[in-house]
């Protein structure tokens, strides 16, 4: 299902105003397609280019665990010398999101910036639910 819609826009949007530690929210198809984004007016990302390879990491990762018989992925971690990146698995959908680096993380260890990556993910989980709850309430009108 290919979507492009305002409101989707507005709940990714909610989880970087819900949680001062994303920049970056974005939905995109296992193929690889954006759906909808969100960022911060001072980023600037090719959210074309990221949904295509945050859905092959997403893709290779799901395959690792399902080679490995952990369960279904739920979450993919990527951490960088400058930030998070965060895939969490929405059934047909990747969402994104990204944790950069502040100067309050740099010196301050592992347990600091496993805080802000915590926070991160709690309020993910609060905005997959809202999109998924939107999304299933958007099939079932277009299947009417």
């Amino acid at each position: 299902m290919q979507v492009h819609d305002s409101r989707l826009s507005d709940l990714l949007s909610e989880v970087i105003s819900d949680s001062s530690e994303i920049n970056v929210s974005l939905l995109c198809s296992h193929e690889g397609f954006p759906i909808a984004f969100a960022m911060n007016s001072d980023t600037e990302e090719d959210i074309v280019l990221l949904s295509a390879m945050t859905s092959s990491v997403h893709s290779i990762s799901n395959q690792a665990v399902s080679q490995l018989n952990t369960g279904p992925l739920l979450t993919t971690t990527i951490e960088a010398a400058k930030g998070t990146l965060l895939l969490r698995d929405l059934g047909e959908y990747v969402f994104v999101a990204h944790v950069p680096k502040t100067k309050k993380d740099r010196g301050q260890g592992a347990r600091v910036r496993s805080y802000h990556i915590g926070i991160a993910l709690n309020a993910m989980e609060k905005s997959a639910e809202k999109i998924m709850r939107y999304l299933v309430n958007l099939e079932k009108e277009s299947s009417e």
